[in-house]
């Protein structure tokens, strides 16, 4: 019998949803620019870059890391777990 794989991405960046949202008005693009030993730099592109962080509070940025041999933590010097997801303000 043949094994079924599941392939994804390095990482997956998504914006963490609020109730009083409109899922659409915060579709993005995203692309690295550049990747060192010490720092990764990701650009986010918005569809409606007004939208972002309108509200009272900001929008947070989740990064979920699925490969666990490219990304190493920094304080730990430990590769990071596959499946770690890393929450951050996303700010106009």
């Amino acid at each position: 019998m043949a094994k079924e794989y599941e392939f994804k991405p390095l990482l997956q960046l998504s914006i963490q949803e609020e109730e009083d949202q409109i899922p659409q008005l915060l579709e993005f693009t995203w692309e690295i620019i550049s990747f060192t030993s010490n720092e990764l730099k990701i650009q986010l592109v918005f569809e409606v870059p007004p939208y972002l962080s309108s509200r009272q509070n900001d929008d947070q940025l989740l990064v979920t890391f699925w490969s666990n041999q490219d990304f190493i933590d920094s304080e730990k010097r430990l590769p990071i777990k596959q499946g770690a997801t890393l929450q951050t303000p996303v700010a106009r």
